[in-house]
């Protein structure tokens, strides 16, 4: 069943393209660059400024912010100030949220905060416990982005230092925390090292003298955003761009860390500094790469965004939706047949869109930094969907199983309807590959559909059932 549901949007990612439409959703902001959610119906929104306001499930500003701490702050660069947000994965339980910003001597700071104990729309202003400080040679390739991942651990993105082309070397010195992709535990304080945070003792460099023990990726120049698939755990990574190349960076759900992206050696998939040992020296390349554009106010600046695993757009399922701040272009990528598709979908103006994020439900959104806006990312195509954010499908089928799961690649799919109707069947590898895509008609009552294939290695699948008002999606698993 799972299989089926996968397979539903499976067809329309790989089959046809969003006409990507932005319409506005919440506005009255000062520097929007993040949107998170905390697993209800509430986006919070990251101002660069030091504060973080709370839109409502229809849109609606909070009277107060969140959390203000813009006494703690320094925006004297173009790329200080408020970073990221990041909700403790038990929030519901704790509270707990962490933020990172730069603060008044110029630092990288990634510190906690509490939620009140009284107001669910109001943060401990006091709460605030510094886990990590990471001191910034200049001004500019700060990172900021922060995001628990499937593990349970943080993941901390941090830029090269700044400057121009890495004058330092710091995305290549295995003892520097800049430039990197960073994986700490927030959950057990290391006592031995009096730290807040303790090592996963499964992280890459564990051990080895040379290495930061906190590092789980080198070689970015400044990794502004990146993303959890939600649905496979998998890493995308936007490492923005120097001299001609923007890139995006994949890092499969099953991968053990220790990836070097090239930075600064190589500029995506194209030599940078000429005297790296090209022979010595193998880099991750991009999934995914552009050039600057001549007609762009600035060189370029990639903001990674998320596959979307909403439901309302199916022709979005399966998909990274990506932008450039310079250019105003948004991109998708996805796998198409076991090839990388990297692929154009719209350019809009005002051209400062600055990062994306997701609803509980999955809906993505983007900030535009210049004119205070948040943007709901929909489908132009996509008619007789429903417009709220709780859009559950119900369609018509009910009762869907799927069984065996896990299975060998020998499955059925079991649902009940009411009425006579079509519907698609689509499943989907765990990087986006069409696996099948077929037209079926279900016929009143209970119905199974059977699916049969050695085609199917060992891992993790997405089958969806899609009809015209709408689409179930579920995983299983090959064993």
């Amino acid at each position: 069943m799972a299989s089926l549901l996968v397979s539903l949007f499976a067809t329309a990612q790989t089959n046809q393209l969003p006409d990507l439409t932005l319409k506005v959703f919440s506005s009255g902001y000062d520097q929007p660059l993040g949107i998170e959610n905390a697993g209800d119906n509430r986006l919070f929104v990251v101002e660069r400024t030091g504060k973080i306001w709370i839109a409502t499930q229809s849109g609606k500003k909070s009277a107060a912010p969140f959390l203000d701490i813009s006494d703690r702050i320094t925006t004297a660069g173009d790329e200080q100030g408020l970073l990221g947000l990041a909700f403790d994965k038990d929030y519901a339980m704790n509270g707990y949220f962490y933020v990172n910003y730069i603060a008044k001597n110029g630092n990288t700071h990634v510190s906690r905060f509490k939620v009140s104990k009284t107001n669910p729309d109001e943060a401990s202003v006091s709460s605030e416990v510094t886990f990590l400080t990471i001191q910034q040679p200049f001004a500019n390739h700060n990172g900021g982005c922060m995001r628990f991942g499937p593990d349970g651990y943080l993941y901390i993105s941090t830029g090269d230092g700044g400057d121009a082309g890495d004058p330092f070397n710091n995305a290549q010195d295995p003892n520097s925390l800049l430039g990197k992709i960073l994986r700490i535990d927030v959950t057990h304080p290391d006592v031995q090292h009096n730290t807040k945070y303790s090592i996963p003792p499964t992280n890459p460099f564990v051990g080895k003298n040379a290495y930061r023990p906190e590092i789980w990726a080198t070689g970015l120049r400044n990794p502004w955003r990146f993303s959890f698939d939600k649905m496979f755990g998998n890493l995308w990574i936007g490492d923005v761009g120097q001299d001609n190349w923007e890139e995006i960076n994949y890092q499969n759900s099953s991968s053990k860390g220790g990836e070097n992206y090239g930075w600064s050696c190589w500029e995506g998939a194209h030599f940078f500094k000429r005297n790296c040992d090209e022979a010595n020296f193998p880099p991750v390349f991009p999934v995914a790469e552009y050039p600057h554009s001549k007609m762009a106010s600035c060189s370029g600046t990639v903001i990674c965004g998320f596959v979307y695993r909403g439901s309302k757009f199916p022709n979005m399922y399966g998909k990274l939706i990506y932008a450039d701040f310079c250019s105003g272009v948004f991109r998708t990528v996805y796998k198409d047949h076991g090839v990388w598709v990297n692929r154009y979908l719209t350019t809009e103006e005002p051209f400062e869109y600055t990062s994306f994020g997701e609803n509980s439900d999955g809906e993505m959104y983007v900030t535009d930094i210049d004119d205070g806006e948040i943007y709901h990312l929909t489908d132009a195509n996509a008619t007789g969907q429903k417009e709220d954010n709780h859009a559950v499908i119900d369609n018509g089928i009910k009762n869907v199983s799927l069984y065996p799961n896990p299975n060998t690649g020998t499955f059925s799919v079991e649902f009940s309807t009411l009425e006579e109707q079509n519907y698609s069947v689509v499943i989907n590898g765990i990087d986006g590959q069409l696996i099948l895509s077929e037209m079926k008609t279900a016929q009143p009552g209970m119905n199974t559909w059977n699916y049969s294939s050695e085609r199917l290695s060992k891992g993790l699948y997405v089958i969806q059932l899609k009809t015209k008002d709408g689409i179930i999606t579920k995983k299983f698993s090959i064993q």
